[in-house]
């Protein structure tokens, strides 16, 4: 299952979320804590978030800039992103950080959205994931490739074939 797992899109989703999270907080803040859902607006849960997204941002990205694209640029992206919301939260007035913090976060969310479309036009990476489609399909019909009894249903299909051809 974790080798399934695609870091882009989880980070993406994370990172989405992570917008949405800092545009509705001063909306929603007062039925949050009605509901005793409080601490998802607090300091603690906001550091979570923003380690979570460094971590899966950093792993993904130099993952991809090592072994796939060799482009930095999506790295930029991710720390300006991460940059813009620790500066929201530490030297910005109050009143700018529900515009700075989404911000930041859709900057990531660029960042990894690049990152995946650079993925996806690697040509190795491509040849690599075709290669995976056409085993994952295989395995879904359940073919057998090259083995002994693949090969010998071949040979007695096309001498069926031969044959029923020299009799008519």
């Amino acid at each position: 299952m974790l080798k399934n797992l695609n870091l882009d899109k989880l980070g993406m989703s994370a990172s989405l979320i992570c917008a949405i999270h800092c545009a509705l907080a001063p909306l929603v803040l007062p039925i949050m804590a009605l509901w005793g859902l409080g601490f998802i607006w607090g300091e603690a849960f906001e550091i979570g978030m923003l380690l979570f997204a460094l971590a899966i941002g950093v792993f993904s990205l130099t993952k991809s800039y090592r072994n796939v694209h060799r482009k930095f640029y999506p790295i930029y992206f991710l720390v300006g992103g991460i940059g813009l919301i620790i500066i929201s939260h530490t030297s910005l007035p109050h009143e700018l950080e529900p515009i700075v913090l989404p911000l930041g976060a859709l900057v990531i969310v660029f960042a990894h959205w690049l990152n995946y479309r650079l993925c996806k036009q690697c040509p190795v990476c491509e040849e690599k994931r075709s290669s995976e489609v056409t085993n994952k399909s295989a395995e879904s019909t359940g073919s057998i490739n090259n083995s002994p009894l693949q090969s010998s249903l071949s040979v007695s299909k096309s001498t069926l074939l031969i044959k029923n051809e020299e009799s008519l």
